[in-house]
């Protein structure tokens, strides 16, 4: 996949993962900021970590681990 093509896929997912947060009833702009600032989108935009591969509901779950453990598990791919 070439970088391009990287660039739209990470786009469509996160744009997918802020529309989920929305729907929780998230505002807007807490929901961009809080989703772009994560260490999740900050391991998504790694092609090498594969984490684009998941669906939106494990992003998800990753999100809300973050928001209360404040990290990323390190196993979450298992």
């Amino acid at each position: 996949m070439s970088e391009r093509q990287f660039s739209i896929l990470l786009y469509a997912i996160a744009a997918d993962a802020v529309k989920s947060l929305r729907g929780r009833g998230m505002e807007l702009r807490a929901a961009l900021r809080s989703f772009y600032t994560s260490r999740v989108y900050a391991a998504l935009e790694d092609p090498g970590t594969g984490l684009w591969r998941e669906p939106t509901r494990v992003l998800l779950a990753l999100f809300d681990e973050e928001r209360r453990t404040g990290r990323l598990s390190p196993d979450w791919s298992e």
